[in-house]
């Protein structure tokens, strides 16, 4: 061992030495010396011209290098030492956090059995003993249609008109995407994600998922967007749907004073406060997932889901159905699915030929809305899908529900058709013209509690009787002028859902 190795040496063991009093950087420290240790050490230049060096000294002994040996000895120790610590207290360090994780998780293990979770609105309102008899789940999407469209349209004009419906947050959403002007607003579908109940609070807290299509215009340039957005509502419990005629209509919850009313979320007729649930449904928040130009994908072929997947059925649908023709003795289940036939075989016909006149008097506001944004969706790429030679297999009947307004029976239509999509010349770009299709639907159809009868099998206005025909667009017949798309005068069909989101 030379001279500058054994300075090397003592160098290190002193700077380890100096380490042990900072334990909290140690592991720092320590690897600094080991940098400093292995450094290469700056070369000595030997100046000749100068005066020769003193004779060397007798080589020492061994044994005056043994207090280097016992310091580095002695250096370990204190480094296994503070290892030692260190390794203690990064045990405590990860027990308490161990706790407090298992603390965090069983805290929201608990907020989320708190949040239950309810099949409908409904049924969240009874568990809450909500007091809201009139409740509707027909009339609840017919309002939330209703305030989407005005949503968009708003975007084009003043937002703050409606924050008796919308939140900060979500009137924050829309002014981000404001434009010159909002129009031809259709929404496409409109699903239930979630239902949960806030006990302490008495609220009602529900998830919606919008799928739509509107234009919008900025300067002179014109654009179409298809969006999904979720939307997050909030109500009390204790608060009263709106009644039939006023659920697609946004004016005053407390005295149906119009919306040119109602300033900073109060009524200036009757000075309720509205923005706050209390009294109509909030908005809580409004999430875009998804924004753009392109259309949905209507080409190539969509393999069926669920259709094997056993029938969904009730556990209290027999008694229901019986306690609906106990009220309706003249009701049978012949006529009904007359009915179901009548209805899907117009549909099919229009859908194949892209117009819509001929079903109109069969769906509701909301169902049409659909099918016409479905259509536009098409037509605006060129294309059309057609379901040529549509036979229902059979009907099963799935659910009965009665409301304060609406008795509501659903089916799951099983049926066949050669199903396929053809562009603008006429060349197969999706399914297949020679493979029949089989699959199946879950159809719901409503009519007015206060109507009675068999149902129609005929194409004709339920008011007059004047053919369908004369059925306008916005479902009034020209010959008597009755909107009869409401369920008022006869069943109609209301939703139509697929295999595997059906619930019940």
């Amino acid at each position: 061992m030379d001279n500058d190795e054994l300075d090397r040496i003592t160098e290190w063991s002193h700077c380890l030495t100096r380490c042990t009093s900072d334990p909290e950087r140690s592991s720092q420290c320590f690897a600094e010396c080991e940098r400093k240790k292995n450094a290469p050490r700056p070369k000595v230049v030997i100046d000749e011209s100068a005066s020769p060096p003193p004779p060397p000294e007798p080589d020492r002994p061994m044994s005056s290098y043994f207090w280097v040996l016992g310091l580095l000895l002695g250096v370990v120790g204190v480094g296994g030492g503070i290892r030692h610590m260190q390794r203690k207290r990064d045990e405590a360090f990860w027990a308490t956090a161990t706790e407090d994780v298992d603390r965090w998780a069983a805290l929201r293990a608990e907020q989320e059995a708190a949040k239950e979770r309810f099949p409908s609105v409904a049924a969240a309102i009874e568990r809450l003993r909500g007091q809201d008899p009139g409740f509707s789940r027909v009339l609840f999407e017919d309002f939330l249609h209703a305030l989407y469209v005005e949503a968009q349209t708003a975007r084009g004009g003043d937002p703050e008109v409606l924050r008796a419906w919308l939140s900060p947050p979500a009137l924050e959403s829309l002014v981000r995407l404001r434009a010159d002007e909002v129009k031809a607003v259709i929404v496409g579908s409109l699903e239930t994600l979630e239902v949960t109940v806030d006990e302490t609070a008495r609220k009602l807290v529900v998830r919606v998922a919008f799928d739509a299509n509107y234009t919008e215009l900025k300067g002179q340039k014109e654009e179409s967007f298809y969006a999904h957005e979720i939307w997050t509502l909030e109500r009390s419990a204790d608060a009263k749907s709106r009644p039939p005629a006023r659920a697609r209509v946004l004016d005053c919850a407390v005295c149906g004073a119009p919306v040119e009313k109602l300033v900073g979320g109060t009524c200036g007729h009757c000075g309720a406060s509205l923005g706050e649930g209390k009294s109509d449904w909030l908005v809580r928040s409004i999430a875009i997932e998804n924004r753009e130009l392109r259309g949905p994908l209507l080409t190539g072929t969509t393999e069926e889901e669920g259709t094997d997947l056993p029938t969904l059925v009730a556990p209290d649908v027999k008694s229901e159905f019986a306690a609906l023709t106990a009220r309706d003795p003249e009701f049978s289940w012949s006529a009904f699915t007359t009915r179901i036939e009548l209805v899907f075989r117009t549909f099919h016909a229009a859908w194949a030929e892209q117009k819509l006149g001929p079903v109109r008097a069969f769906l509701s506001d909301s169902l049409f809305e659909l099918q016409r944004y479905w259509v536009r969706a098409y037509v605006a790429q060129g294309l059309r899908n057609v379901t040529d030679e549509p036979r229902i297999v059979s009907v099963a009947l799935s659910r009965v529900v009665r409301d304060a307004h609406f008795d509501a029976i659903t089916v799951r239509v099983f049926a066949e058709c050669k199903d396929f999509t053809l562009d603008a010349s006429g060349r197969v770009v999706g399914g297949s013209r020679e493979r029949v299709r089989q699959y199946s639907e879950y159809w719901t159809f409503i009519r007015s509690v206060e109507r009675r009868g068999p149902a129609r099998g005929a194409p004709e206005c339920p008011s007059c009787g004047a053919p369908a025909d004369g059925i306008d667009m916005a479902g009034t017949c020209a010959k008597c002028g009755v909107k009869v798309t409401t369920g008022e005068f006869d069943w109609v069909l209301s939703r139509i859902e697929q295999d595997e989101v059906y619930r019940l």
